[in-house]
């Protein structure tokens, strides 16, 4: 039984053995969670290349999701399973695919199943779902269990019958797509939800000339490279998850991002699997050119030099960076 470590265990370990594939069947499973999961590989990797060991290779990780035949799936948590399926533009060589089960039954079993070479080696299966408060320290508690690795194959190739990729041409056919886009109007309704909003600027009322949005502003960086400044005292105030947990951010011109807390002392919004789609997405915003120098000009002619996050759950916030009216 194994109910410490669920990560290491289940999700990195493996890797030791040579194994390179991992097939995924979740009763639920969030994008923060994937995203988290290929960030840390990639930060694995880079780190074994700096002690100069063996890095490991390509791993495949084949997501299946199995109650969304039943329950269907959030609209912001299926743009960012199809941003992430295959993506080749993020900073890993990992590669991810995800499907949901169409059909009925719904599945509500949790199995992973690592394979070498096509090869099943080692499997687990429990109550962990693929979310980030069963792998991270959370207030939930799961178990999982070592089973067969042969049978388990066998069962994750029966329940990937049933499924269909999410960049499928018909998936929102077959599989309910939930419309749970915000608006301000319906988050100030909700007085009791939590906000912070954070300057844009430095303290002196200037543009970070190698910082905040111009972070990629150097030599041999993705200049669209960016991060959103986070003072200390909004950092200690844990308003953010901590410790690289990811979370889902909606914008108010309904686009979604994943985000996390990065630098000393938690002195930065980034997305992590990628630092320069935060950069595209603000220049978009206020007219500005890919990979362009921005100005505080162009943020006072936007209208705006601060960004206002509201705190929906733990792994769900609203951004609102619109102009004012």
């Amino acid at each position: 039984m194994i109910s410490n470590n669920l990560a290491e265990t289940i999700l990195l370990s493996p890797l030791d053995t040579g194994a390179d594939t991992i097939n995924i069947v979740a009763s639920s499973a969030t994008p923060t969670m994937a995203s988290w999961y290929l960030t840390t590989l990639h930060e694995k990797r880079e780190q074994e290349k700096k002690q100069h060991k063996h890095t490991i290779p390509c791993v495949h990780i084949n997501l299946v999701i199995g109650m969304t035949s039943m329950d269907g799936i959030p609209s912001s948590w299926h743009n960012e399973f199809k941003e992430l399926h295959h993506c080749k533009q993020l900073a890993t060589i990992d590669d991810f695919s995800c499907s949901y089960v169409y059909e009925m039954p719904a599945v509500r079993s949790n199995l992973y199943v690592w394979t070498k070479e096509g090869n099943p080696t080692t499997a687990f299966m429990g109550s962990a779902p693929f979310c980030q408060d069963a792998f991270l320290p959370s207030t939930v508690e799961d178990i999982m269990e070592p089973v067969d690795p042969k049978e388990s194959l066998v069962f994750y190739d029966t329940i990937c019958n049933r499924s269909m990729f999410c960049t499928h041409a018909e998936i929102e056919e077959n599989v309910r797509v939930k419309n749970d886009d915000l608006t301000l109007t319906e988050l100030s309704s909700q007085t009791a939800l939590e906000h912070v909003t954070l300057s844009l600027l430095t303290k002196d009322g200037t543009i970070g000339r190698k910082s905040g949005l111009n972070w990629g502003q150097r030599a041999h960086r993705n200049p669209n490279q960016a991060y959103i400044p986070v003072p200390i005292e909004i950092a200690r105030k844990r308003f953010f998850p901590n410790e690289k947990q990811q979370f889902t951010v909606q914008t108010d011109d309904h686009k979604s991002l994943i985000l996390r807390l990065e630098q000393e002392k938690d002195k930065a919004l980034t997305t992590p699997l990628s630092n320069s789609l935060l950069g595209e997405y603000f220049r978009r915003r206020l007219g500005v050119g890919n990979g362009d120098f921005v100005t505080e000009e162009d943020l006072y002619r936007y209208g705006r030099t601060d960004v206002t996050f509201t705190k929906i759950d733990e792994e769900q916030f609203y951004m609102d960076f619109s102009r004012p009216c």
